[in-house]
């Protein structure tokens, strides 16, 4: 599965360097941080993305929950405290990097 999904990307890869923008450099839109953040906002405020988001958010949840003990336990044949301490350790992970990408910008600063 690897070896085909390297493949994919590889194609990917040279297929971005080999085709050319199809759109006229004067059609193309302007770009801007107040652009991008109006952008945001407009989308933001829309009910049915966020409807969709929020769905696909935890179907995704839920199906990471229940096919990961399948995956760590059969597949991988760890033992049910191994899969706890990996789910537990996933979970402390996550909580991490959310409290530090919040803190991070002001830590770093501004992109040049």
């Amino acid at each position: 599965m690897f070896w085909v999904l390297a493949v994919l990307n590889l194609i990917l890869l040279i297929g971005s360097f080999i085709l050319k923008e199809g759109l006229p450099q004067q059609l193309r839109s302007k770009s801007g941080v107040r652009r991008l953040f109006s952008n945001a906002g407009r989308v933001l405020r829309n009910r049915r993305y966020l409807g969709f988001t929020f769905t696909f958010s935890i179907a995704a949840m839920f199906g990471y929950i229940s096919a990961s003990p399948f995956v760590v336990q059969k597949i991988l044949e760890l033992s049910t405290t191994a899969y706890s301490l990996i789910f537990t350790l996933n979970a402390l992970g996550l909580t991490i990097t959310s409290v530090v990408a919040v803190r991070l910008p002001d830590a770093v600063g501004p992109c040049p």
